[in-house]
């Protein structure tokens, strides 16, 4: 297990790399509890919506999807306003920390945790390839 460390150096056991760790808590992921968001685990609550991306065939199964935008409190007590990372609803193979999660703040990017030298390395390989 590799510890994540809170903003008030409150200790977390958790089942991921410590190279992620930095990389998310650099991107500003913090740690938030279950416990500190009433309903966060509960479909029915406003932190989910109906699934826009449903195919025809599922249109009679309301699946529900967290919100982009939602706020919660954040282990050291900061509201803050964004997107889930990563949750434990439960307990989990490696780790003792059960219901919990991380968060960051803004809108999902499909490249968060993609660092601009391999950004333009990709940007590269692809425009190598479009040219041949």
């Amino acid at each position: 297990m590799i510890n994540w460390v809170t903003r008030n150096n409150k200790v977390h056991k958790v089942n991921i790399s410590k190279k992620l760790i930095n990389c998310m808590q650099e991107k500003g992921a913090r740690f938030c509890k279950f416990k500190d968001n009433v309903g966060i685990n509960e479909r029915n609550r406003d932190f989910y919506e109906d699934d826009k991306a449903q195919d025809d065939k599922a249109q009679d199964n309301k699946h529900r999807v967290f919100k982009e935008n939602i706020t919660v409190v954040c282990e050291d007590g900061e509201n803050i306003t964004g997107y889930i990372i990563h949750i434990v609803n439960g307990g989990c193979h490696g780790t003792d920390e059960s219901n919990w999660l991380l968060f960051n703040r803004g809108i999902i990017l499909s490249n968060h945790i993609i660092n601009n030298e391999y950004r333009y390395k990709l940007i590269r390989f692809f425009l190598y390839l479009i040219i041949q």
